[in-house]
């Protein structure tokens, strides 16, 4: 666990650096090296004041709870949107956060699959940072790389139902960074049933439903 914490802290880092190097690029017209030294300064700093000592305060089963389960992630990009379900679980022996996730095309067919390989929840924050990983599934072999943080409204009863997020992509030989910013559903109760007890061909038609679902609503909220 502390050697996932370390790994998960550390690649946060990185992405504080690049995003910083890329903002002061822009900026100010400095030698990469001075840039480089700014951004990581700037990002351990963040880290140092304001993260680090809420993840020393130990996970919180009980109320981690409120946010297992299934959700969607959806991307909207008027007039398109993008949609992926995400599993969250909380091994309590191990005191370890999972999540597995596949994105969708428009038409519910799997596009893209991703995984966490570090993560850690805030129950102060209701809020769970991640490093994750996963690949196209066009192309199996390319392994891609990133952080990323859900954030979830505290519920007054029961379980949380709604969130926010955001996920950084780190930049490749063949792709650029890119930061995605994310609204967070619970599956309904009735997709979650079809889901767990559905073959492949059932939850392509949930993803395809919810996709309809939420392009009809930007469609309707853009008029």
């Amino acid at each position: 666990m502390k050697i996932r914490l370390k790994s998960l802290l550390l690649t946060i880092v990185v992405a504080f650096a690049s995003y910083f190097t890329r903002v002061l690029t822009v900026s100010r017209p400095l030698s990469q090296g001075v840039l480089i030294i700014m951004s990581i300064a700037v990002a351990t700093y963040l880290l140092s004041e304001h993260l680090i000592p809420k993840i020393e305060r130990r996970c919180s089963g009980q109320s981690l709870f409120k946010v297992e389960g299934l959700w969607w992630e959806i991307q909207s990009f008027h007039p398109h949107i993008a949609v992926a379900s995400a599993t969250i679980q909380y091994d309590s022996a191990t005191e370890r956060i999972s999540l597995d996730g596949i994105a969708y095309d428009g038409d519910g067919t799997e596009s893209a699959f991703f995984r966490s390989v570090a993560s850690v929840f805030l129950p102060e924050r209701n809020e769970i940072f991640y490093q994750w990983e996963g690949n196209l599934r066009s192309e199996p072999a390319s392994i891609m790389k990133g952080v990323g943080n859900m954030a979830f409204y505290r519920a007054r009863k029961g379980k949380t139902i709604e969130g926010f997020g955001s996920y950084v992509e780190f930049a490749t030989p063949n792709r650029p960074m890119v930061l995605i910013h994310l609204s967070l559903v619970r599956f309904t109760k009735e997709e979650q049933d079809a889901w767990e007890l559905g073959d492949a061909g059932v939850r392509k038609e949930v993803a395809k439903m919810r996709i309809a679902l939420h392009q009809n609503q930007a469609a309707a909220t853009a008029k």
